[in-house]
């Protein structure tokens, strides 16, 4: 995870981070510093993701990796794979689909019925199963075996169809944009909190700067919102 990017989240209402493709010596400890703070994004991870034998991103061997990529030829190795990443400490199992297209070259891929066995025992241990993928038939693939979310957008035109299988509920075009209406909703009133703390913050910097210089004092105290602040007579930029 580059540096930076916890903050910056907050900034735009982002609480939680799903971390993809990374062992347990990298993402560790983050997720213990993420634990101890308030101001970064909580961070959940899935370790290394499942793909075929020779799929992506096999052939690119990621530095990252200590040891053999983890690699599934059938539905009965899916048991096993989600017990070891929920060993390690896993939030979610991340499911590789990348068999042509957007590599300009077909590759070995994860049959239909090893991802749905995959999700099944993802769902099992009470894991989320997230997809990655970037084709139109990869993206079919994982919502036919009942993915919970993808990790990149199908490069597929827009007008061409996408069954999108709905076990628990059917939502229509009018639920739906209510739906998306209260998420809106909802992110503008935490980006309006957030500029309302700041402006409190700002105007109990000012308050205390001015009583300290009226003091005499020979710096300026620390702002209540833990940024040091500049002495007295200096120039602010």
């Amino acid at each position: 995870m580059a540096s930076g990017t916890w903050e910056q989240a907050l900034v735009f209402a982002i609480t939680t981070e799903l971390n993809m493709v990374s062992t347990p010596v990298s993402w560790q400890p983050l997720r213990v510093a993420a634990a101890a703070r308030v101001d970064v994004t909580d961070l959940r991870p899935s370790a290394v993701g499942a793909t075929a034998p020779g799929g992506h991103p096999s052939p690119e061997k990621l530095p990252l990796d200590d040891g053999p990529f983890p690699i599934l030829t059938g539905p009965g190795e899916a048991e096993q794979f989600a017990t070891a990443h929920l060993t390690e400490g896993s939030n979610h199992l991340e499911i590789i689909i990348e068999n042509n297209g957007c590599f300009g070259h077909p590759l070995p891929c994860l049959d239909a019925a090893t991802v749905t066995a995959l999700v099944r025992a993802a769902r099992a241990h009470h894991l989320l199963a997230i997809a990655h993928t970037s084709t139109h038939d990869g993206t079919e693939l994982t919502l036919q075996a009942g993915i919970d979310g993808l990790a990149h957008i199908s490069t597929a035109p827009m007008g061409q169809a996408t069954t999108i299988p709905s076990p628990r509920r059917t939502c229509t075009g009018k639920q739906r944009w209510h739906q998306m209406k209260k998420t809106i909703l909802r992110l503008r009133h935490t980006y309006r909190m957030i500029r309302v703390e700041r402006a409190e913050c700002a105007a109990r910097s000012m308050v205390g700067s001015v009583r300290g210089w009226r003091a005499g004092q020979a710096s300026w105290t620390t702002r209540p919102c833990g940024r040091a602040a500049p002495q007295v007579g200096s120039r602010r930029t």
